[in-house]
C-alpha cells in the first residue's frame, strides 16, 4: 500500500531526536571501547567492499524498531536491510543510514553520523543527522527551518552566501575524492578547500561554515537525504549537474553526481574561472 502523506509535527521531530540519542549512545559505547584497544569491530565486508561493524547493526536495530512503533504504516528503507531497498518507490517512506562514515568510525576521526530522513513523492520533507562523537544533532524541515543542538543548547542555523571578494570554502570527501572533484575545486581562483567525512559536509554548509560540496563520485540515497533536508531548510540547495534538484523518485539506490551549496548552482558558476 502506498502512503501519501504525513504531517511533520514538533512532537514527531522530538521523538526522532530521542531515537537518535539512543542510537548515538550505543555507537559511542562501541567507539570508545574500540579506541581503547578493544576487539576488532569490523564484522565483514559487504558486496561493495565497504565495512560492516557492530555499530552499524546495533544502530539499525534501534532506529528500525523505534520507527516501526512510531509510524507502523510507513515503510522503512535502511542501508543495512537489503530487502528494504525495493521499497524506495513508495509514496512515503523513511530512509536511514544507521552509521554513515563507517570508514571514519574505524579510523577514529569522529566524523561519522546517523542519518534519518523522510521522503514523500521523491522529495525530502524531514531530515536528521546526529554526530555521536561530536555531541551534535542537526535537523531540518519546512515546519520551522533547520537547527543544531549541542551542549550549548539549540540554535537555528542558516547558510552564508559568499561575497564576491571572499574565498569560497569548498568541502569535499576525506576518503572519496577524485580527479574530477579536484578539477572542479581548482576552477575557483579564490578557494579554501577542506576534507570532511560523512554527511557532516551538508551540515557545515547549512550552519555557514562552508559554501560548496561537490560530489562527483558514487553516493547512495541514504547518504544524502537527511543532509539535503537540513541544507535546503537552512536556505541552501542540492542540485544535479543539470541544475535540477536532487530527488528520490527513482528505482536505483545510487544518486547522480551533485553539488550542494549555500546558493543556487547558477550563481556558484559565476565564481569559476572555467565553467
Amino acid at each position: 500500500m502506498l502512503v501519501n502523506n504525513l504531517n511533520i509535527t514538533q512532537d514527531l521531530i522530538n521523538e526522532i531526536k530521542d531515537v537518535s540519542v539512543q542510537a548515538s549512545d550505543q555507537i559511542n559505547k562501541i567507539y570508545q571501547q574500540y579506541k581503547l584497544g578493544g576487539q576488532n569491530i569490523v564484522l565483514q565486508n559487504k558486496k561493495d567492499y565497504s565495512e560492516l561493524t557492530q555499530a552499524d547493526l546495533i544502530s539499525h536495530d534501534i532506529i528500525y524498531k523505534a520507527l516501526k512503533k512510531l509510524t507502523p504504516h510507513i515503510p522503512i528503507v535502511s542501508e543495512e536491510l537489503l530487502e528494504s531497498h525495493d521499497l524506495i518507490n513508495q509514496g512515503l517512506f523513511w530512509l536511514i543510514d544507521p552509521l554513515d562514515g563507517t570508514k571514519e568510525f574505524i579510523l577514529g576521526t569522529d566524523e561519522f553520523t546517523i542519518n534519518i530522513a523522510l521522503i514523500q513523492d521523491g522529495q525530502v520533507i524531514f531530515g536528521l543527522i546526529s554526530a555521536p562523537a561530536l555531541g551534535k544533532t542537526y535537523w531540518g524541515s519546512k515546519l520551522s527551518g533547520s537547527f543544531v543542538s549541542s551542549t550549548n543548547g539549540v540554535k537555528k542555523i542558516s547558510v552564508v552566501i559568499p561575497k564576491e571578494t571572499e574565498r569560497l570554502k569548498i568541502i569535499s570527501s576525506r576518503n572519496h575524492s577524485n580527479h574530477e572533484t579536484e578539477k572542479f575545486i581548482s576552477s575557483f581562483s579564490k578557494n579554501k578547500s577542506m576534507h570532511i567525512g560523512s554527511s557532516l559536509k551538508f551540515c557545515m554548509i547549512a550552519s555557514g561554515d562552508a559554501h560548496i560540496y561537490p560530489r562527483f563520485g558514487r553516493t547512495c540515497l541514504w547518504d544524502t537525504a537527511a543532509g539535503q533536508a537540513i541544507l535546503e531548510n537552512a536556505g541552501g540547495t542540492v542540485s544535479v549537474l543539470s541544475e535540477e534538484k536532487l530527488s528520490y523518485n527513482q528505482s536505483s539506490i545510487y544518486n547522480p553526481y551533485f553539488i550542494a551549496a549555500s546558493t543556487p548552482l547558477s550563481i556558484i558558476k559565476q565564481y569559476q574561472n572555467i565553467i
